[in-house]
């Protein structure tokens, strides 16, 4: 019960009270309406800003799905047929151990039903994160395998050899794929090809 309301109870109760109390009973009234008119006013103000806040977020989100098809697959490692009604984007990290274990056991079961069926395309884009040491080096390593045909291939044995990762492990895993070694090692080496991996922030920016 608010100040207001017990005024106008005591009001109720004592209808006969004096004039100095009816006064200062009249003043109490208006004083209190007076400070609920300032609450609510500064409610309204905040839930208006809230709704702007929201409404803003909103934007940026529709903005984001409205991103043209070939924005999404661009630089990603494909699968999948053109003519696939559903597109799934992943961003994936090599060292993430979460990553690893839908690449390990549930994404062979979502290829067979759905990517190999035709009815999804599957686009894997690199989003290595800051303190995992050898996530893009890693990113970096299917890439140059994409080069000679082998991203799937590479990706499949990075993730299984999770806890290894490194130049030494990316060029043993080459040549059990039967890739050109020398053009895996110039494709390591290449800053263009770090530049390329190192492009999480920009989807940042397009996803929120």
């Amino acid at each position: 019960m608010n100040k207001l309301t017990v005024l106008l109870a005591l009001a109720l109760a004592f209808p006969q009270a004096s004039p100095a109390a009816d006064e200062w009973l009249k003043d109490e009234v208006l004083r209190q309406l007076s400070e609920l008119r300032q609450d609510n006013a500064r409610l309204r103000g905040e839930v208006d800003a809230l709704k702007r806040r929201l409404d803003g977020a909103g934007e940026g989100r529709a903005g984001a799905r409205a991103l043209p098809l070939a924005e999404l697959l661009g630089g990603g490692a494909v699968l999948g047929g053109a003519g696939a009604k559903v597109v799934v984007a992943e961003f994936g990290d090599f060292e993430c151990p979460y990553c690893r274990k839908f690449g390990l056991a549930a994404f062979p079961e979502f290829k067979r039903r759905y990517i190999d069926t035709g009815k999804a395309r599957y686009v894997a884009r690199d989003f290595p994160l800051g303190f995992h040491a050898q996530a893009r080096a890693a990113a970096a390593a299917a890439r140059c395998a994409g080069r000679q045909d082998a991203y799937w291939a590479m990706r499949q044995k990075l993730f299984e050899s999770q806890g290894g990762l490194g130049r030494e492990l990316f060029l043993r895993l080459g040549a059990e794929l039967r890739l050109d070694g020398d053009k895996l090692q110039a494709c390591l080496d290449d800053s263009a090809m770090a530049g390329a991996v190192g492009q999480k922030e920009r989807w940042l920016r397009l996803s929120y």
